[in-house]
Parts: C-alpha cells; structure tokens; sequence
C-alpha cells in the first residue's frame, strides 16, 4: 500500500477518534420491571437502521418484546400517534404547530417530547445542523443569534436593536461598509426553514424578503440530484457580498462556516463535528421521539423501559454504532431520563 494511501487512513482514524465519545459514564440499562407485547413504532424514515439496533440489544433483555415498525417519514409520525396506531413517534426534527394542533385536539393535553439522539453532522437525511457561510473572501469573523435574527428575519424577536441591511452595520469597513447583505436559505417552509426560524428568529415566520430560497432538483424519477443546501453554496460561492445558511456537508473552497455566539459577549462556537458531539454549537439538530402520557398518568411500561433503553449506556452506545446519528452528552441523558419519572 502507498504510504498516501496509508496517511490517509491514519488522518481518517485519528479525526474519527477525536471525535469518539467516551460513554462509560452513563447509566447502564437495568430492566425495572419486566415487559412483553408490542411496541408500535411511527416515523423518520432515516431512523431504520438505528432502530434496529436499538430494537436487538432490547431485546437481549426483555425477550418477550416485538416491534413493529412504520418508518416512512418523520410526515407520519405524529399522525400515527394521535391516531392510536403508534407507540412512539421517531421524527427527524421538533414537531411542526398543525402536528401539535392535532394531538392536543384528540386529547387534550400536548404529547411528550425526549431527545433519542444528537442529530447527524454531514450526512444526507439525517438532521445535520445548520451552518452559516460567507463567501471565501469575506473577512467577517462569527455572528451572534441576534444578528442573525436581524438579517435573515424583519421582527428582530432576539432583541437586536436595528435591522441589519448591510455588511458595514457588522462592523466591516472599507469596500465593504456599503455593499448590501445577499441571503440565500432554504424555502422557509422546509424542515430546514423551520428549523432556521425557530434557532434564530424565535420562531418568526417573518422573513427578509431579499432572500434567496432554494428547493431541491429532481430528476423524473423523483430522485433528488441536486439538494437545496448545495444549491445555496453554490450561489455564495459566486457571490462576494453575499450569507447563506446550509449544511456543512456542502462546504467548498469557495465558501467559508463562521462561528455563532448565542448572544452578544458568549464565545463563538465553530461548526465542527466536536462542538456537535458535545452540544455547545448553537445551531445543532436533535432527534426527539414524542410519546401519547396523560398529565398525572405514568407511561406504559413497556414504552418507558424501552425509553430507559434508548437513554442509556446501550442504547446511547448503538447511537454510536449506526455511525449517522450522534449520542447525547451525559448530562441530557440524565435530564431525559428524569422525564420517565
């Protein structure tokens, strides 16, 4: 083998372990009580591979459990709960108002949310944060969630005082002071637009009207050949004065991701895979999985020991042998499992 070659895998190895969690701190599984049936399961399609993972190393210790399995789409998640079909809803992203509307419709009451998993960080359909680029020229250092609320929206819901118009209101001088601030995004109604709003314009549905929205290109199969992210980055790269928001999965040496501060005075967090694997980037994704529990009412066993399943040593260590998703930090693990109380 060429020592290239060789230095390559060294490099890959040695990144894949700096990244590694170390899960010998959480809480190991211990069965509370012991259950059987089926539990019925609705939602991310992305999931499939993870759930089953998650399904075998349960098995080993509640062998009188069966799943059954309707992954089609994180769409169909929520609907399978309130309908009575599922036990737990899988989704790829935080539950959407008409989705909530509808569950607190049928019952009253709002379902239960538990963060399964840190989203993944470069992988195609499978939550990877949002990451903000300028163009490879442009000397802007990081941005705040204020600014950016002041950029991408018209509300200013994050306390910025001004709307900010132009790459001088950042504070850059010179050529730059002047020239206007070009957005490009994702379609506001997307997944990602959602989301965007929600992490950066508490929640706003008010966006800068300048903005360029991208949707994916299909093929006539219906297959995507040319994703949204990518299509934002390419539009950046041609641009000088221009910001886009997209995955860093896209990321080109035309293109440069610049740190985000939560607030005015916070460090700014880079976009890289460590600072998603311990939670301190602002714009990671979770994968949260909702459950039908009345107020005052415990949650079926079963559910709650495969929860506890999930939010443990095991479950958090398949997290990390699906190789997509990413596990929790110790911490929330223990914060989620006060839920199941």
């Amino acid at each position: 083998m060429k020592l290239t070659s060789l230095l390559s895998i060294f490099v890959v190895l040695a990144a894949a372990a700096a990244s590694a969690q170390d899960l010998t701190s959480f809480p190991q599984y211990t069965p509370h009580v012991k259950v059987s049936g089926t539990l019925v399961v609705w939602g991310n399609d992305g999931m499939v591979a993870l759930a089953k993972r998650w399904e075998d190393g349960f098995h080993k210790y509640q062998p009188d459990i069966r799943f059954e399995d309707h992954l089609y789409s994180t769409a169909a998640a929520i609907g399978g709960l309130y309908a009575g079909h599922a036990d737990l809803a899988y989704m790829g992203r935080d539950i959407w108002p008409v989705e909530s509307l509808g569950f607190s419709k049928t019952f009253g009451y709002a379902p239960t949310r538990f963060v399964a998993a840190t989203g993944a960080y470069d992988v195609e359909g499978k939550t990877f944060p949002m990451v903000v680029f300028v163009n490879k020229d442009n000397p802007l250092k990081g941005l705040t969630l204020p600014q950016l609320d002041a950029i991408f929206g018209t509300e200013r819901k994050l306390g910025a005082p001004i709307n900010i118009q132009k790459w001088g209101d950042l504070g850059l001088a010179g050529d730059w002071a002047d020239k206007p601030i070009h957005l490009y995004g994702y379609a506001s109604d997307s997944g990602f637009g959602v989301f965007f709003s929600a992490a950066t314009m508490g929640g706003s549905s008010s966006w800068n009207c300048g903005i360029h929205q991208f949707d994916n290109i299909y093929d006539s199969t219906g297959k995507t050949i040319t994703p949204a992210g990518r299509r934002s980055l390419i539009a950046l790269a041609a641009d000088k004065y221009g910001l886009a928001y997209s995955g860093i999965r896209y990321l080109t040496s035309d293109v440069r991701p610049i740190p985000i501060a939560t607030r005015e005075g916070a460090p700014y967090i880079a976009p890289t895979r460590e600072n998603v694997v311990n939670r301190t980037y602002p714009l990671l994704r979770d994968i949260p999985i909702y459950i039908n529990r009345a107020p005052g009412k415990p949650i079926d066993p079963k559910v709650s020991e495969f929860l506890s399943y999930i939010l443990s040593r095991e479950g958090q260590e398949a997290i990390s042998q699906e190789g997509d998703y990413l596990p929790l930090t110790v911490d929330l693990v223990q914060q989620q499992r006060e839920i199941l109380k």
